[in-house]
């Protein structure tokens, strides 16, 4: 298990399910290809692991399928005529090998449902509860099931459900966060590392693609410019590999709009040509219930304010906003030209917003134990203009769990930030508190905490200089960010 990155806590808990005897259930579901099968086949024993990945056919051919590789399996003979329903199917699955301990994954378990979801789910748990009294106690057996339809999969055992209380263990598997990703791409340059996250984002079979050992540009020009690159030919289909989405260009094409900087609904629908209507609340919906994008509004705003919409998957971002504007150029000219002709100099653009304010808030997280920062109840930010039609931007707007404001700045940035945007934040924030803006009168309480992330780091003095305000100040840089033993200020 020495391979796997940020899976400990999953590994330990599906160890203990299977080194505790009993019959019990997981269910594990996440975007594709962020490493549940590689999970699923490597955490219990390979000997008494069963593993079998349905496949978008028909209910039937899958439980042919699903017999054959279990007799084989369990070293027995069985004809699927013998099995006509999903009932006796589970029933020989689950009775395999009666004295052994036992693992059963069922990989893309939503295709063994078919469109009869819930008539198999109660002839799941009809065989279930019969195997369970006659099972020896000293056996311990784990069925998972596991799937890549998010939301198919989080209402399996839900309220009402034929498996509601049935599942012993649940867990939602998520793409690595920017350090996670740094361990298995760990280019040695750091900033090298963050624009590697911010290019192929945090799933592991994107991240697999890149070699650390190799230019930076080298590796993404291969995998992700070219027309022939992995990645790129993974992302472009991503979509439609969702079951769920139906109109695949007009989704598309609202993520090219809100990766162009069309961020709210009637922007959308004007660069889309879609009608802002109930179908593209729900096209955005579905896709933010993907994880493909996330819906936000200024801190403090009232209900009836517009959302801002950002896509929340670097690796989406990256190729609606950079790769699909040079799909000509890629065509024609070799990728490593084209990245250094023209995408390297847009990268630093690129990175500031929303990517390193996502990793500022993952770097945050995980500074905070050891520097002891204050736990923060909602993370958000502001833009917009003041009572005098001044343009503000606020890149850290968050309340605290205890009820404190924190502001702040995050900045990608090459040379050390001078004392400036201190100063400069804190104009802004009277200015908003003169504006009427409540949560900008709190924030300029001398109580109140300012925070500044930036990838260069800070001139000399900044941390003294600011702390001449009044207000607690935490400085974070990119080697802060990446550093294993963070140094408490």
């Amino acid at each position: 298990m020495a391979a796997f990155i940020d899976r400990e806590k999953q590994i330990d808990e599906l160890r203990a399910l299977f080194d505790t005897p009993g019959m019990k259930m997981a269910i594990l579901y996440g975007r594709r290809r962020v490493g549940k099968s590689s999970l699923l086949t490597h955490v219990w024993p390979e000997a008494s692991t069963f593993y079998f990945v349905a496949s978008e056919t028909t209910p039937a051919i899958n439980r042919r399928e699903l017999i054959t590789e279990g007799a084989r399996w369990a070293g027995q003979e069985a004809h699927p005529a013998d099995f006509p329903t999903w009932r006796t199917t589970f029933r020989f699955l689950l009775e395999m090998k009666p004295t052994e301990s036992i693992a059963i994954v069922l990989d893309e378990y939503q295709y063994l449902r078919g469109e009869k979801e819930e008539d198999v789910d109660s002839q799941l748990l009809a065989a279930w509860e019969t195997t369970r009294i006659q099972a020896p106690r000293d056996r311990s057996l784990v069925l998972a099931l596991c799937g890549s339809i998010v939301g198919t999969m989080e209402r399996l055992d839900g309220a009402g459900r034929p498996l509601h209380g049935r599942a012993h263990w649940k867990e939602k598997l998520e793409p690595f966060d920017y350090y996670d990703a740094g361990k298995m791409v760990p280019f040695k340059k750091l900033p090298d590392r963050a624009i590697a996250y911010g290019v192929v984002g945090g799933t592991p079979r994107y991240l697999e693609t890149l070699e650390p050992n190799r230019p930076l540009g080298d590796s993404v020009a291969s995998a992700v410019l070219s027309p022939r690159g992995e990645v790129r030919s993974l992302v472009e289909t991503v979509i439609e590999q969702e079951q769920a989405i139906q109109s695949i260009s007009q989704y598309k094409a609202i993520l090219a709009a809100i990766a162009s900087g069309s961020t709210e609904r009637n922007a959308i629908a004007q660069i889309t040509g879609l009608k802002n209507d109930y179908g593209l609340r729900s096209m955005l919906g579905q896709l933010e219930s993907l994880g493909y994008i996330v819906a936000h509004r200024n801190f403090g705003s009232a209900p009836n304010e517009a959302y801002r919409y950002w896509i929340l998957d670097p690796a989406l971002l990256f190729y609606y906003r950079i790769v699909l504007p040079f799909r000509n150029e890629l065509e024609t000219s070799a990728p490593k030209e084209v990245w250094r002709s023209h995408i390297k100099r847009l990268i630093d653009s690129y990175m500031g917003r929303p990517v390193f304010e996502m990793m500022a808030k993952q770097g945050y997280n995980r500074l905070r134990a050891r520097r002891g920062l204050p736990l923060v109840r909602e993370w958000s930010r502001w833009e917009g203009t003041d009572r005098a039609h001044r343009s503000i931007e606020m890149d850290i707007v968050s309340r605290l769990t205890d009820g404190r404001m924190l502001t702040g700045q995050v900045k990608w940035n090459r040379r050390p930030l001078s004392i400036d945007i201190h100063k400069r934040h804190l104009r802004d924030l009277d200015r908003l508190a003169d504006s009427g803006k409540r949560w900008a009168h709190q924030a300029r309480q001398p109580q109140a905490p300012l925070l500044f992330v930036a990838s260069g780091g800070f001139q000399e003095g900044f941390e003294a200089r600011a702390l001449e305000s009044g207000h607690p100040v935490t400085l974070i840089t990119l080697d802060d960010m990446y550093e294993e033993s963070y140094q408490v200020r």
